[in-house]
């Protein structure tokens, strides 16, 4: 029969639970959590004694008890090491007595301890006794360099510098694969101060490929900006000093840094930093896909969608720029799920000027080309030529001019200028690259070639008209409509070479004869109502 029998003194040594096992009042004060009440008992005669004693239901000591270094606070662990050293050179041990290897004691406290905790607890074990680290397993510095810092990582280096170089095989800290080392758990987090002292240590550890993904140092801490971590750039210009080879290498993927670097999250501060510092070591890694088919300016594609705020969109400018000026063909090439870049920043919005007179300026033929899945960038962005009517008719062409925030129609004036840039140099064989089908029938020269295509009688009309064929036909008519309401003038002015808006709708490979139809109409009806008012106004003064 059970006697539970309780008590309040702080003196009492045991509580008689039943007639087989007795509680030491140190275990039953751990029990129920009295953090304070533990550690005082600790620091008297019977505390220590009970320190000694194994748990009554699980016969190992306080120092193999997981949850204790789960719940206790550090200055509880602190009297516990105080009241007996000694323990912590004892292992646990199973039912059968044997030791168990992975259960150290401070294999045991680092693992169960809060990581805020962790390295002042490994540090307690070792100033305490350095032999506690003698035969700890690989796994047990895995668990320590993931949760504790710098300084513990220094005595790990201390007692074991061979465990920078093993790979533990029942070691999948954050959820990583298999196979990686050290270097790499601190590259994929950015663990800035690891890294650099692992470098000091062995710079050579740059060179360690993990085994599963085949990626070098370098990729991983380029991937490590998925994480909200900050990368230090100093550090990263070590990890590349240390071995610069690592930006031409694949990893498993076919994928190199850059990739990743291009597809990191665009609002950690070192994003553009990382794409800059990898395009002056290789620069050729723009034209190089991965399994994918992705080049690594396909991968800023991911960002896109938050880029219609002008902040979010400035944290991709630069290395967006930076990418279509090395390698501004990567415009032409759809990716591996036959996207084009421009067509994507159409749909987006994208609001910064840069990006778009830099592709217009190096690749202009790019506004122009489609794939089987996605339109021309103006036919995307259509839906705001009402709006370029109405903000822009009065306006000069020349769209590099203009500063500040975009307005309405405007980023839709952009990408007019340069379709129509794009289909006189292609209409004139001028790009050799063009992907447009052949033709006997060439245009002849209708419009001034220049950067501006714009002269005096060259209007927003002319170039509507020659790139009907590209917008989306609900939105052209809705602009033309808004266009002949403020300026009907237009409609039958020729350029230079003597060609109508209407015409020039109508010529090439490019025509689009039901615009031009609608246009022959509106030039024909205000034509002719202009003769008429002319005849009466004459009939008037002959009066």
């Amino acid at each position: 029969m059970d006697h539970n029998l309780t008590t309040m003194g702080d003196t009492l040594d045991e509580v008689i639970i039943n007639s087989a096992s007795t509680i030491t009042r140190l275990e039953q004060l751990v029990q129920e959590s009295r953090w304070e009440s533990v550690s005082a008992h600790l620091q008297t005669i019977q505390g220590r004694e009970d320190a000694m004693k194994p748990n009554s239901t699980t016969c190992e000591l306080l120092y193999h008890n997981l949850e204790f270094y789960k719940h206790a606070p550090f200055h509880v662990i602190e009297a516990l090491v105080k009241a007996y050293p000694e323990g912590i050179l004892e292992h646990a041990k199973n039912p059968q007595g044997i030791f168990k290897l992975r259960h150290s004691a401070i294999a045991i406290a680092v693992l169960g301890t809060k990581e805020k905790s962790a390295s002042m607890v490994f540090k307690l074990f070792v100033e305490t006794n350095p032999k506690c680290l003698d035969k700890c397993p690989v796994s047990f510095y895995y668990d320590a360099f993931d949760k504790c810092d710098t300084e513990v990582l220094k005595l790990m280096i201390q007692a074991n510098p061979s465990f920078i170089y093993q790979k533990d095989s029942n070691y999948l800290g954050y959820g990583l694969p298999f196979g990686r080392l050290p270097i790499h758990l601190a590259c994929s987090n950015a663990e800035c101060e690891k890294i650099n002292l692992l470098l000091a240590f062995d710079p050579s550890l740059a060179l360690m490929v993990e085994e599963e993904s085949k990626m070098f140092p370098l990729h991983l801490a380029c991937q490590s900006s998925y994480s909200d971590s900050i990368f230090n750039m100093e550090t990263f210009r070590r990890l590349i000093e240390a071995y610069p080879q690592a930006a031409k290498e694949k990893d498993a993927e076919e994928c190199l840094p850059l990739h990743y670097a291009c597809g990191a999250e665009f609002d950690t501060p070192h994003f553009q930093d990382f794409v800059s510092e990898l395009l002056k070591i290789y620069p050729e890694a723009t034209q190089i896909r991965d399994k994918l088919k992705y080049l690594p300016l396909h991968y800023m594609q991911k960002h896109f969608d938050f880029c219609q705020e002008n902040a979010n969109a400035m944290k991709i400018e630069k290395p967006l720029v930076e990418l279509i000026e090395i390698y501004p063909d990567a415009l032409l090439q759809s990716d591996g799920d036959d996207q084009l870049v421009l067509c994507e920043l159409a749909i987006s919005e994208y609001p910064l000027r840069q990006v778009w007179h830099t592709a217009g300026r190096l690749c202009t033929h790019a506004y122009i080309c489609a794939t089987q899945t996605t339109l021309q960038p103006l036919h995307l962005i259509s839906y705001d030529l009402p709006d370029l009517v109405e903000n822009f008719m009065e306006c000069p062409l020349d769209w590099t001019k203009n500063e500040g925030e975009m307005q309405d129609g405007e980023l839709a004036g952009i990408i007019l200028h340069y379709t129509f840039d794009a289909l006189l140099q292609a209409n004139h064989g001028i790009d050799s690259k063009s992907n447009l089908p052949s033709s006997g029938n060439v245009v002849r020269p209708c419009l001034q070639v220049d950067n501006n295509c714009s002269t005096v009688k060259t209007t927003l009309l002319h170039q509507l008209a020659y790139c009907s064929k590209f917008c989306d036909q609900h939105h052209l008519e809705e602009a033309v409509h808004l266009y002949l309401a403020r300026h009907n003038a237009h409609f039958y002015q020729a350029d230079k070479e003597k060609m109508y808006p209407f015409m020039l709708a109508a010529i090439g490979k490019n025509a689009n004869l039901s615009f031009t139809f609608s246009m022959l109409l509106i030039f024909v009806l205000y034509q002719n109502l202009d003769d008429l008012g002319s005849r009466i106004l004459s009939s008037k003064i002959k009066r």
